[in-house]
């Protein structure tokens, strides 16, 4: 895959310094980044202060278009499956990583947990990505 600028770029955003109670059953959803022009993600991490468990906590990342409010497209997904080690960055897969000019990122956080709150501290997300859209393999 090549890229017209190979100039590669990191985005780091930080949310919630104070710990935060997920109740169950629920998501939160924060606009974390808007692409300055057309770019592809190639990489994407998140990151937690505290350990939390398996099948409890999904993050998911998402395009919601360059209004914001667009019907949200999935980037990629740390399932609940996958436990979050304190303090250990994890590196998700993504599944659709093109956006376009403006495009605006978010991030979504849902308690998965049956009966329980899910308490999150210290959550950082990176965003690896190259200005540019890539161009079709040959």
């Amino acid at each position: 895959m090549s890229f017209p600028d190979m100039n590669p770029q990191t985005v780091v955003a930080n949310l919630y310094s104070d710990a935060v109670n997920l109740i169950e059953a629920t998501d939160q959803q924060y606009i974390i980044w808007k692409a300055p022009k057309a770019c592809e993600i190639t990489g994407i991490w998140s990151c937690l202060d505290a350990a939390v468990g398996a099948g409890t906590l999904q993050l998911t990342i998402l395009d919601r278009g360059t209004s914001g409010t667009a019907t949200a497209s999935t980037m990629a997904t740390h399932g609940t499956a996958t436990a979050y080690a304190a303090q250990t960055p994890a590196t998700e897969t993504i599944s659709e990583g093109t956006l376009d000019d403006g495009d605006y990122v978010s991030v979504q956080l849902e308690n998965e947990a049956s009966g329980t709150t899910v308490s999150i501290q210290g959550l950082t997300v990176g965003l690896e990505y190259v200005l540019g859209i890539p161009a079709a393999e040959s």
